[in-house]
């Protein structure tokens, strides 16, 4: 398990299949589904904890990141950092930043952003993260996708990356 991480006991089973590799997939329907789906990973994958979030423009990973940051417990409006960069979000455990690396090419390390990566018991949740791969061994990886294989809604496929023994 990468230093300072906790899992909380139980599997993903009961959202959906695991393979014997780590990786999950769900097929969220709409955007309800899918932030409902962000709050569920909030609570499997509690913090300290690096997320990446990849995908095409449009498909949903703001979406996503307001319900993973509601499943926290952050309590003020959640909108997409595009022009902004960084959203800090004050919640009942500690901080928790909402990054995003669309406009940023080449995206600058964390620091230069101002955000702890590995966050000291928050959140980094980063749209287009794919860039910050290098900076958190230890992450989730959120990929977002569409259509699903069922012709509707998006494909999300979760992996947890540098942790150990897999899902809990």
């Amino acid at each position: 398990m990468c230093p300072g991480t906790r899992r909380r006991r139980g599997g993903l089973t009961t959202l959906a299949g695991v393979s014997s590799k780590g990786v999950w997939s769900a097929a969220p329907r709409d955007a309800a589904a899918l932030w409902t789906l962000g709050a569920a990973l909030a609570e499997k994958f509690p913090p300290p904890r690096v997320v990446l979030l990849s995908g095409p423009l449009g498909v949903g990973k703001t979406t996503l990141a307001q319900g993973w940051l509601s499943g926290l417990g952050v309590q003020d409006r959640v909108k997409s950092p595009t022009f902004d960069l960084v959203h800090p979000h004050a919640w009942p455990g500690g901080m928790a930043y909402h990054v995003d690396l669309y406009r940023l090419t080449p995206a600058p390390p964390p620091e230069e952003l101002d955000v702890p990566v590995p966050p000291k018991g928050g959140v980094v949740l980063v749209e287009w993260g794919e860039p910050w791969r290098r900076y958190a061994p230890c992450r989730v990886e959120v990929e977002l996708s569409w259509p699903s294989p069922e012709g509707e809604g998006r494909l999300v496929v979760v992996r947890e990356v540098g942790v150990e023994g897999g899902w809990s």
